[in-house]
């Protein structure tokens, strides 16, 4: 390093020297000696930027010489090892959970019921049979109950004319038909729970023949009471029937 510093002051002094000694002699010297010149100094720029590069590179430390940096080398798994390692994590299978049927309570038991030969149940004979549900009228007495047909409907009335009774009770046996006379007429319901409405039972008769006017079917009254109520007052179907009489004189 001293060594190489040395040589570069000694060629700076030459070259100074040489600059000075140019310049004297420019000033007494012909042009020819002045192109001399000229290049002289050219060369000594020359020499000049050389000699620094050379002061440049001897101040500046060898790379070759420069330790490095020790390095600690990184260990990258190999592709074998990845390949085992995912091979023996084996996920675990996933826990089995086990349902089950809630208990259910034990069917009650069913009473003890005597059967006969047959396998059908038998009846105590304490126990009375089965009634029918009250119909209208059934406590009604000193009359009739008579069922007539009349068009596709049916009507029953009650009555209280011994007369119309009997001969109800004679139509009906032997299939005859004569024209019920029905003279006066309620409002509301009693012993025929279809319609709104009844002839009074002590004003009725039997008769070959009575005004057309009062001819019709029991859902024909029914649906214009007023018109039968105020006008025809009567009512005669000339189609009747006597289909059943329940007979309670």
């Amino acid at each position: 390093m001293n060594g190489g510093r040395r040589r570069i002051v000694r060629i700076a002094g030459l070259l100074g020297a040489a600059a000075v000694a140019i310049s004297g002699c420019s000033r007494d010297e012909p042009p020819a000696s002045r192109s001399t010149a000229t290049i002289t100094a050219t060369a000594t720029r020359t020499a000049t930027a050389t000699s620094t590069q050379t002061a440049t590179a001897a101040s500046t430390p060898d790379m070759a010489t420069t330790p490095s940096t020790p390095t600690t080398p990184v260990e990258t798994p190999s592709a074998e090892a990845t390949v085992t390692t995912t091979a023996t994590q084996t996920p675990s299978a996933p826990p089995t959970v086990t349902v089950g049927r809630a208990p259910t309570a034990p069917a009650p038991a069913a009473p003890d019921v005597p059967v006969s030969r047959s396998g059908m149940p038998l009846v105590p004979d304490d126990e009375p049979p089965p009634t029918e549900a009250p119909r209208l009228c059934d406590d009604r007495s000193g009359g009739a109950l008579i069922t007539f047909a009349i068009c596709d409907q049916t009507l029953t009335v009650w009555s209280t004319v011994g007369p119309f009774i009997d001969e109800a009770i004679v139509l009906m046996e032997e299939g005859e038909r004569r024209i019920p006379g029905f003279g006066v007429l309620v409002d509301g319901t009693d012993c025929d729970d279809q319609w709104t409405w009844f002839p009074a039972p002590n004003g009725m008769e039997f008769a070959e023949e009575f005004i057309r006017a009062c001819d019709g079917c029991p859902a024909d009254i029914e649906n214009d009471k007023e018109h039968w109520f105020t006008e025809i007052r009567q009512y005669c179907p000339r189609s009747a029937q006597v289909v059943a009489v329940d007979d309670r004189r």
